[in-house]
């Protein structure tokens, strides 16, 4: 086989689009090129000269990005063309600064389910459809979901919770200050369509929160998102206040009665019962949506079912159930995680779910919140950002000394989301390399049946 490539193949659509080879380069632009004429500029010119002339593939990228075929090829952009073609198609390799077929894939769960990991099929699919659909497939285009620490200060001291073990004891602890979360919401605004305002705190200990919301709604398209103890001294004014401003108010619960107070330590379920009353009454004929939260764990699992029948009573219809994640705990037996596995945790899910059925409450778990696929989809669209503005990878184990991608109060968020340090991170996940940070993580045991 010649090394160079017939004109038919290197028009192939994967490496040339005539409107996107004029529109990316200004000259091509002034020269009002017709779609035959960028193709004979391309073959004659452009591909000599290492012109991108598709999104997916640039070839000066493909051999920075790909040492290997350097060495072999030299700066030889149509032999770089032809390697792309018969190898570099199904070796899922960087292609383009625009394009990552690993995040396309990621990203897109129709896709995994109709190519799996046909990567041919999935850069064919984007050129085709995805491109023109607007699907994300850039990982350093801005994500459109965000979690904002607004506080990590908290008034409970839970047995569930990364801050009451070595790393949260090791972490600073204090308040976003009101005038760099309107700063980091102007700059997220543009493209945010979902924000999380829960971190390591208690949301309700933030006294701006209002102000926080009401910026937030400003922006007319962003769903947000916040977790409260309801044990907070202002936790029924706040909650009257923000009633109807934000989407959804998670409240959590760690079991029923002496349980939940095992767990919470120096409470009295019969106030938080009390509350949790009081916040469905006035949230009723507002449009906020109330739901549960509970994280298992050996003392309180055969709770579940207990944890259904109150949330009844409190008349919540959805209760999320959530594993304790040790990834941030790291001097607890990783052998916990057997537990979720066992004939014992199965029943007792099983009854709870039966009871949930019965009752019309719809139950979420660890089963249903998490895809089974060999990737943590965390890290491609669920960034926190804490209170004092350091990037970190997801909320698993949001501790700034263990692992940030940069400070977005020095260097903006969208540089913190482009930089080394954050393509390295993915990259590693893209190799099928789980990064050290990850280790212990629920959903790394549940890839490797632990």
């Amino acid at each position: 086989m010649s090394h160079f490539l017939s004109k038919k193949d290197l028009l192939n659509p994967l490496i040339f689009n005539a409107e996107y080879y004029i529109s990316h380069h200004d000259d091509l632009r002034a020269m009002s090129l017709n779609r035959k004429e960028a193709a004979e500029h391309f073959l004659k010119h452009g591909l000599k000269e290492g012109r991108t002339a598709s999104p997916i593939f640039n070839a000066q990228y493909y051999l920075n990005e790909n040492l290997d075929i350097l060495e072999s090829t030299g700066h030889n952009y149509q032999l770089a063309a032809r390697h792309f073609l018969k190898y570099g198609i199904n070796e899922s390799r960087k292609t383009s600064a625009c394009f990552d077929v690993n995040f396309y894939y990621r990203i897109n769960p129709d896709l995994q389910n109709a190519f799996g990991r046909d990567f041919k099929q999935l850069y064919t699919h984007f050129m085709d459809y995805g491109y023109k659909e607007n699907r994300r497939h850039n990982p350093f285009t801005m994500p459109d979901s965000m979690r904002v620490e607004l506080t990590n200060t908290c008034n409970l001291h839970c047995n569930t919770c990364p801050r009451e073990y070595d790393h949260g004891s090791n972490m600073k602890v204090g308040n976003l200050k009101i005038e760099k979360a309107l700063d980091l919401l102007n700059e997220l605004m543009p493209f945010i369509t979902n924000i999380n305002l829960t971190g390591l705190g208690e949301t309700f200990l933030f006294k701006d929160l209002l102000t926080i919301i009401d910026a937030i709604n400003s922006n007319g398209k962003t769903t947000t998102f916040l977790s409260t103890n309801a044990q907070t001294l202002n936790c029924l004014p706040m909650m009257a206040q923000i009633a109807g401003k934000v989407n959804m108010v998670q409240i959590s619960i760690d079991g029923i009665g002496k349980v939940y107070e095992d767990v919470r330590k120096v409470t009295d379920f019969s106030n938080y019962a009390a509350n949790v009353k009081e916040i469905y009454n006035i949230s009723k004929n507002q449009t906020t949506e109330l739901k549960l939260n509970m994280v298992v764990y050996p003392p309180n699992f055969l709770d579940m079912k207990n944890v259904v029948s109150f949330a009844n009573e409190m008349g919540i219809n959805k209760l999320n159930i959530h594993t304790r994640n040790l990834v941030a705990i790291p001097g607890e037996d990783i052998s916990e995680y057997d537990l979720y596995k066992s004939p014992k945790f199965k029943a007792a899910m099983d009854e709870a779910q039966a009871v949930a059925d019965q009752l019309g409450i719809y139950v979420s778990t660890f089963s249903t919140t998490h895809s089974n696929t060999d990737y943590c989809e965390m890290i491609l669209n669920n960034y926190y950002v804490t209170w004092d503005g350091f990037l970190v990878p997801c909320c698993a184990k949001p501790f700034p000394k263990e692992k940030n991608f940069g400070n977005v109060f020095q260097e903006g968020i969208a540089s913190c989301i482009k930089n080394y340090q954050t393509s390295s991170f993915r990259t590693s996940w893209d190799r099928g390399e789980i990064p050290n940070f990850c280790e212990r993580c629920y959903k790394i045991s549940n890839m490797q049946d632990v």
